[in-house]
C-alpha cells in the first residue's frame, strides 16, 4: 500500500493506494458494465429499461429524449481512480497509517447499531412509562457490553466468535436436574458442550464439570 498526505482546505487529506482494492474496483465495474450491456438493444435502449438502477446512470448518456447509450469515456475516466482511497481529517497529531486504520474500523460502529437494534431488540420499544423505557435500554446495553467483553476475551486467545455464534453456543449449553428417589438427593447432569462454548468458557476462566454434581434444592 502507498500513502501520501496533502493539505486540502486547511485539513489533512490522506490518500492511499492498494493493488488489492484496485483489482476489486476493476472487477466490480466489469460486472456492472456487463449487466448494462446485456440490457442494451444494440447501442441504445429505452430509458425506462435502465432508469430503475441508479448504479447504471453514471455509464449512460441520454443522447436523445427517452433513449440511452453507453458512455465508453466514463469507463476510462473511472479506471484512473481504481485502488485509491481518501480520508479528510482535522486530526493533526495522528500518523496517516493510524487514521486509515481508524477509518477501516467504522464497520464496528455500524455492526454495533445493527446488533443493538435487531439482535438485542433495543428498538422498537413498546413500554409507555419513562422508568420502563430506561430499564429496557439499560438491559440491552448491558447485554451488548457483556457480548463485546466476551468477544474481546476470546480475541485475546487469537480466536474470533460472532455475536450470533455466541448466542447459539450458550443457548445450547444446559444441565439436567436428576433426583435420586432413594436418597432424595438432586444431581446436576451437564449436557455435552460445543467447541464454541468451550472457547467462551476458557476465555472467561470458567470451569464446567463434565460429571454430575450434587445440588441443593
Amino acid at each position: 500500500m502507498f500513502i501520501q498526505e496533502h493539505q486540502h482546505s486547511g485539513r489533512r487529506l490522506i490518500v492511499s493506494f492498494s493493488q488489492k482494492r484496485a483489482n476489486k474496483d476493476r472487477k466490480d465495474r466489469e460486472r456492472l458494465v456487463a449487466r448494462i450491456k446485456s440490457k442494451l438493444n444494440g447501442n441504445r435502449t429505452a430509458t425506462c429499461n435502465l432508469i430503475g438502477n441508479s448504479g447504471y446512470k453514471k455509464y449512460l448518456i441520454e443522447e436523445k429524449k427517452g433513449e440511452m447509450i453507453f458512455d465508453e469515456e466514463q469507463i476510462v475516466e473511472e479506471a484512473k481512480w481504481d485502488g485509491l482511497h481518501g480520508v479528510i481529517t482535522n486530526d493533526t497529531s495522528s500518523q496517516p497509517g493510524q487514521l486509515l486504520n481508524h477509518y477501516r474500523r467504522l464497520w464496528v460502529i455500524e455492526e454495533s447499531f445493527m446488533l443493538n437494534k435487531h439482535h438485542l431488540r433495543m428498538r422498537s420499544i413498546y413500554h409507555f412509562s419513562k422508568a420502563r423505557i430506561a430499564a429496557h435500554i439499560l438491559l440491552c446495553y448491558l447485554a451488548f457490553a457483556l457480548s463485546r467483553f466476551v468477544q474481546f476475551r476470546v480475541q485475546i486467545q487469537d480466536q474470533q466468535i460472532s455475536h450470533q455464534k455466541m448466542r447459539d453456543a450458550l443457548f445450547g449449553t444446559a444441565s439436567s436436574l436428576l433426583e435420586d428417589t432413594t436418597t432424595g438427593m438432586f444431581y446436576k447432569m451437564p449436557s455435552q458442550i460445543s467447541p464454541d462454548s468451550k472457547t467462551i468458557y476458557r476465555a472467561m476462566g470458567i470451569a464446567r464439570k463434565a460429571c454430575p454434581s450434587i445440588v441443593s434444592v
